[in-house]
């Protein structure tokens, strides 16, 4: 029997090998054994550079399977069976007060971060301005007093101008250095570093030892320095507030469309209105066009569509996956059905099915960290993904989450007592891997001569739009001002490509 819990920090695969099922924490141990063969599954390789992950037992291999999020596999001389232990699902509703919902709240959050500071080593978490990990950081130093407790902030370079978004703020070190302010017994440090990862220079060593790609090679170019800080300081687990965002700090934009679906038209109008100021630039036009859109008749929106025929689908706008490849291998209900950047948080029923996304269809995500804690040493422990915390958010009321026009309503009242108002009220998010532009710009020629190679992959052409790659490589900004000026890094998923595609290539070699 082989069972995983519901979080993506600690991955499981196995496979049957004649008349024995074989089984390990990773890829590399099981395609050791010369009975299993090594055969690409081109469908996980093309979710891969589609952001569509399953929630089946498909891996990149196809004689190797992983034990999903919260699943059982028990292997006979019969066969396998799988069943589900546990799964983020509707619950009844509670009929509780706004003070009671907090108390209630503080008291699970605070349970949930208490457990998980008894780890080796000192307690080590990962802080940015943003409400979830300055929560989880603030509660561990309060529970933590007087012992101390590392605060490590990844920080973009001095003097440069991080590449962000509209709707994000560049810089945490406002934010955080209000939070240190107020816990003495937080020991803060900003990690600032522009040298390039190994594995971004060449991947090979890494798909050596995991035999797999990240599944979001940009990002883990600028985290990667905060486990290795915590492997320093010998820590064995990083706190981090990844699922925050999908439960306590929901933002409750699902409201609205409940209120329409109920014929509660003043008070939609209403929360709509007051939306705005909470809403980063741009965002709620988006979500009244999206409100719009919903309530128009299908014929109409139909003939919208027609209108608009010339522009590109989403997956060719958004991805450098090679159409002709896209089409015949029948990947259009994959996308639609799988693909994050489909998900729309302003419908009903959005904060349930964006928690079971994010804790049912993991493997990516649990690769990555499978990778960062091979890399390191150090894991990930996430207090908002404890179950206790995901069952009670699942059964609150939407008008805890947006209330007012008052996006992240809970999140905002729960943690008032521990961090300071410039973060619970700040509606902007934080730039992540704003000093790309620096970091990667010296391995330019490295990443041409990849595209050159992916032409002559027989199987990396077909699977990749690599012209457009070179097109957009060749467009390359000259500085960050420029890459903050044209998007080009958010805008196109490159890095991703190019690394599916160097993984691509090395399978293509016989995993040499």
């Amino acid at each position: 029997m082989l069972a995983r819990d519901h979080s993506w920090h600690r991955s499981l695969y196995y496979a049957r090998t004649g008349d024995a099922l074989a089984f390990a924490t990773g890829y590399r141990p099981l395609l050791a054994l010369p009975d299993i063969p090594r055969e690409m599954d081109e469908v996980a390789v093309a979710g891969l550079l589609l952001m569509a992950p399953e929630e089946g037992e498909r891996s990149y291999y196809k004689a190797v399977s992983w034990v999903g999020s919260a699943m059982r596999v028990v292997a006979t001389a019969d066969g396998v069976r799988r069943d589900r232990i546990w799964e983020p699902g509707p619950r009844p509703i509670l009929r509780i007060s706004d003070g009671d919902a907090v108390e209630a709240a503080r008291s699970l959050f605070d349970e949930a971060v208490r457990c998980r500071l008894r780890v080796a080593g000192p307690v080590v978490s990962s802080v940015s301005g943003g409400l979830d990990s300055s929560a989880v950081t603030a509660t561990a130093a309060r529970l933590r007093v007087p012992d101390a407790v590392h605060a490590l902030c990844i920080a973009p370079v001095d003097g440069t101008p991080p590449i962000t978004r509209p709707g994000w703020y560049p810089f945490e070190r406002p934010y955080v250095d209000a939070l240190a302010g107020m816990y003495p017994n937080l020991k803060l440090e900003y990690l600032v570093s522009i040298e390039p990862e190994e594995f971004e220079r060449d991947p090979s060593a890494h798909f050596l030892t995991m035999g797999a790609p990240y599944w979001s090679p940009g990002g883990t170019g600028w985290f990667l320095r905060l486990y290795r800080r915590a492997a320093e300081l010998g820590a064995s687990t990083i706190l981090q507030g990844d699922l925050g965002n999908m439960t306590f700090s929901a933002k409750g934009l699902n409201r609205l469309s409940s209120l329409r679906n109920r014929g509660a038209w003043l008070t939609f109008a209403w929360e709509l209105l007051a939306a705005r100021p909470s809403l980063p630039d741009g965002q709620w036009s988006g979500l009244v066009r999206g409100q719009l859109s919903s309530m128009a008749p299908s014929w109409l929106r139909t003939t919208v569509r027609r209108l608009r025929g010339g522009s590109e689908p989403a997956w060719q706008r958004d991805y450098v996956i090679n159409p002709d490849y896209f089409r015949s291998a029948g990947l259009e209900e994959h996308h639609a059905r799988f693909s994050f950047g489909l998900n729309d948080g302003s419908v009903a029923g959005a904060r349930t099915r964006d928690l079971r996304t994010a804790v049912l269809r993991t493997r990516m995500a649990m690769e990555a960290e499978a990778a960062n804690r091979n890399h390191s040493g150090v894991t990930i422990s996430d207090p908002f993904s404890d179950r206790r915390i995901i069952e009670f958010c699942l059964s609150l009321p939407d008008d805890q989450f947006l209330r007012g026009g008052q996006t992240r309503s809970l999140a905002r009242r729960v943690f008032a007592d521990r961090v300071p108002p410039s973060i619970t009220n700040n509606p902007r998010q934080g730039t992540q891997n704003g000093d790309w532009h620096q970091r990667l710009t010296p391995l330019r020629d490295k990443f041409m001569a990849e595209v050159d190679a992916l032409e002559r992959s027989p199987l990396a052409s077909r699977m990749l739009d690599v012209p457009r790659i070179r097109r957009i490589m060749e467009t390359w900004p000259a500085d960050p001002e420029e890459a903050l000026r044209t998007q080009w890094f958010t805008k196109h998923r490159m890095f991703r490509a190019l690394h599916a595609g160097r993984f691509i290539r090395w399978l293509e070699g016989g995993n040499q």
